[in-house]
């Protein structure tokens, strides 16, 4: 899984649908998989979801909620959202676009 996620060429229609991919992998045998969560999420770039999904999604879901590095990576999303001016300085891997192959 982390595989796929991290790859920059994964072709997607919004960055929504890779934290929805995470989360039912995590859920599909949540006492097994919890513990996977903050590195997975690492790979998804959430400074890239609307802000509506951020806050409707993202911020209420519990398995986010409930762990520090998780919690760390929402503020970091809500940060990119709420400092505009400042997205330069903020310059990471979850704040590139994917490129899938031949979509230059």
């Amino acid at each position: 899984v982390k595989d796929l996620i991290s790859n920059n060429q994964l072709n997607i229609s919004s960055e929504e649908k890779v934290f929805h991919a995470v989360l039912n992998w995590i859920k599909h045998d949540l006492d097994e998989r919890q513990n996977h969560i903050a590195e997975l999420m690492s790979h998804v770039r959430l400074p890239l979801v609307s802000r509506d999904f951020l806050m409707t999604c993202v911020e209420t879901e519990p398995l986010i909620r409930d762990d520090a590095q998780c919690k760390e990576l929402l503020l970091e999303a809500m940060k990119y959202h709420l400092l505009p001016e400042q997205r330069s300085l903020m310059s990471s891997q979850r704040t590139q676009e994917r490129r899938p192959e031949g979509n230059y």
